[in-house]
């Protein structure tokens, strides 16, 4: 019902995960909150995520929390809660002292100590983390500067919990041809869909449906990994990166201060480094056809890449 704000979660595609309903707890500027649990070797971490309205009922917000915290707290699951406040905690208040005395019972603690939001001249910490320090002691934060929001990320590292990432190596597709098409028609018109017209509500209806079309397509239609062929920007070379990391500091430096000369600099480092980058690619891919024994192959191969486009099948698929 209300513009902006409220809470997501997106999780990279080789980690298995479990979703937890938080629907329930959920009230548009009082509290949106979500969750997913995190099943990782022999760690197991849930994820909450939620918002609140400056304007939201501080009161209806710690008892909404506090459900949710007892659907999801065990002695064995780490917890990370994590999102907009809309508290300040670089000042005392009773907003900040209400959290905390929840949130100590859970052995959550605040892991943020730099201002969030940076506007104007107004300084604030209403983004925070919250984690079990005695269970996660060495942890390390840092704010993210994307330029793009008056609110800044904040990264969270946790060291004694290991990933495994493939995502270099492999990637994820489905392979859709005439045969799984048919399939996948097939299983459809094999649906009773008694449950999409069993209820009068638009909304359950619709639900309903999709989960049962979501359902049939992913069975037609599984998910395949294949190795990646090569690194599409291999020509980000170190000095590059180098320069991308000193842009994010000198837009810093610019939000902070009112010097129009900062300003001019901070826009003229930002067209310079576009202009190397752009000559880095010219030259890595020149480079790539001079050495290349089958220039057509090769100059296709640069154009799918840059493109990022696959190899589609020559007939044309219609449903």
């Amino acid at each position: 019902m209300h513009k902006c704000e409220g809470v997501c979660i997106f999780i990279q595609d080789n980690i298995h995960y479990t979703n937890i309903n938080m629907d329930r707890y959920s009230i548009e500027k009082d509290i949106e909150i979500c969750a997913v649990k995190l099943h990782i070797l022999s760690c197991t971490i849930v994820i909450i995520t939620v918002y609140r309205s400056p304007f939201g009922n501080i009161a209806y917000f710690l008892n909404n929390l506090e459900t949710a915290l007892n659907q999801t707290y065990s002695n064995t699951v780490g917890i990370i809660l994590c999102g907009d406040f809309n508290i300040n905690y670089l000042s005392d208040n009773q907003n900040k002292q209400a959290l905390n005395s929840l949130l100590t019972s859970y052995s959550l603690y605040s892991v943020i100590d730099f201002p969030t939001r940076i506007h104007n001249n107004s300084h604030t910490m209403i983004d925070n983390i919250f984690i079990n320090k005695l269970k996660n002691e060495n942890y390390s934060v840092y704010s993210l500067i994307n330029g793009l929001s008056d609110h800044d990320a904040q990264v969270l590292s946790l060291s004694d919990i290991i990933v495994p990432d493939d995502r270099n190596e492999l990637y994820s597709y489905k392979e859709i041809s005439t045969h799984s098409l048919n399939e996948f028609q097939t299983s459809l018109s094999y649906e009773a869909w008694e449950n999409v017209f069993s209820d009068n509500d638009t909304n359950t209806t619709f639900n309903n449906f999709l989960n049962t079309f979501v359902r049939t397509f992913n069975a037609s239609f599984p998910k395949k990994r294949t190795k990646l062929r090569q690194n599409s920007k291999a020509w980000l070379i170190n000095g590059i990166k180098t320069s991308c990391n000193s842009k994010r500091k000198l837009y810093l430096l610019y939000r902070e201060s009112n010097d129009p000369n900062l300003k001019i600099y901070n826009k003229n480092y930002c067209k310079i480094l576009s202009k190397v980058i752009i000559l880095a690619k010219k030259m890595y891919y020149n480079n790539k056809l001079a050495n290349s024994t089958n220039k057509p192959k090769t100059t296709w191969s640069i154009i799918k890449t840059i493109t990022s486009n696959k190899k589609n099948p020559n007939d044309i698929l219609m449903m």
